[in-house]
């Protein structure tokens, strides 16, 4: 059921996966990230599933040509409303709209590389 979840979000909004934990698109010089649904028993699994894909995603736009012109890693969700520290925690500045109950977090390509990027 998860991976028919995350194929359908896939083929509908034209993403890319990079594990079954993250997805992204290339939005003009930002990469949007994006949450598919995942069963995790417990938050640290999921924690480290985002984590090891943010890592992937850093090596993904060292080596490839088609993120040369990214400067941002940005994703918005009810997730960054939810939990901002732990965004903070991960390297990401954290934005909360109070009366939307919605928040958005991004962090600077060179601050992403220098978090995640852990083999070139």
């Amino acid at each position: 059921l998860e991976q028919r979840l995350r194929t359908a979000q896939v083929e509908r909004d034209g993403l890319k996966e990079i594990n079954k934990g993250l997805l992204y698109e290339i939005k003009e010089n930002k990469i949007c990230l994006h949450i598919p649904v995942v069963f995790a028993e417990k938050p640290s699994e999921f924690k480290g599933l985002f984590k090891g894909g943010l890592e992937k995603l850093a090596k993904l736009m060292y080596r490839d040509e088609t993120f040369k012109n990214v400067d941002t890693i940005f994703g918005e969700s009810t997730i960054v409303f939810e939990h901002p520290k732990l965004l903070e925690k991960l390297g990401f500045t954290a934005h909360v709209d109070q009366g939307g109950r919605f928040g958005t977090a991004e962090i600077s390509k060179e601050k992403f590389f220098e978090l995640y990027l852990t083999e070139k």
